[in-house]
């Protein structure tokens, strides 16, 4: 790699694009987000879009300082983790598909700071993201390549975070018939559980 595609040892252009795709691609943040946008609106999503980013620009600061590496040889914390978070997701299906304009249950809510922060060290995809990124661009950049890393991973959600939670937010401007908001959220409550065996399939 040359000094000119590199800060701080990491590769910037690769790094760059990785991230787009990893970012961007649908997963379990990027559905929840979709889903809050459309049953709750853009604003009261903000906290769990948040959480999303404080979560996981901890987590791939962590990977660069090397946590990863050791999450990658404890496999039952892996399998811990790879349950928590398939169990959290079912129950945030359950909430998906039972949301409704005209029934409002009295745990209707979006999803908090510390929910959305704390999912990302139970979320597979994240910990693929944060290792993968940190083992193939990080040249012995240590704390300074790990904060290049942070920064790229600030970027990248913040833009798919919100591109996803507009997304969510402009369907449910088309969608007047509850009964078509119904199918919606069952649709998203249906892709969040096929995230699950890919979560538990190692």
């Amino acid at each position: 790699m040359s000094e000119a595609t590199t800060i701080a040892g990491v590769a910037i252009v690769p790094l760059a694009w990785y991230c787009l795709v990893m970012g961007m691609t649908p997963g379990p943040n990027n559905l929840m987000l979709a889903a809050s946008g459309m049953n709750f609106g853009w604003r009261r999503t903000l906290p769990h879009i948040a959480g999303v980013l404080a979560g996981f620009c901890t987590l791939i600061f962590l990977a660069g300082l090397g946590v990863g590496a050791l999450y990658d040889r404890l496999p039952a914390l892996q399998m811990i983790l790879r349950w928590c978070g398939s169990f959290f997701l079912v129950y945030l299906a359950w909430r998906i598909a039972g949301a409704s304009r005209t029934e409002h249950p009295a745990d209707a809510r979006p999803l908090r700071f510390v929910e959305a922060a704390a999912f990302q060290f139970a979320n597979p995809k994240a910990w693929v993201f944060s290792i993968t990124a940190a083992a193939g661009f990080l040249d012995g950049g240590g704390l300074s390549g790990s904060l290049v890393l942070a920064f790229a991973g600030l970027c990248i959600t913040l833009l798919s975070t919100t591109t996803w939670t507009l997304f969510g937010a402009g369907l449910a401007r088309w969608i007047a018939s509850e009964t078509i908001l119904r199918r919606v959220n069952l649709a998203f409550a249906a892709a969040l559980l096929a995230t699950i065996p890919l979560i538990l399939v190692d």
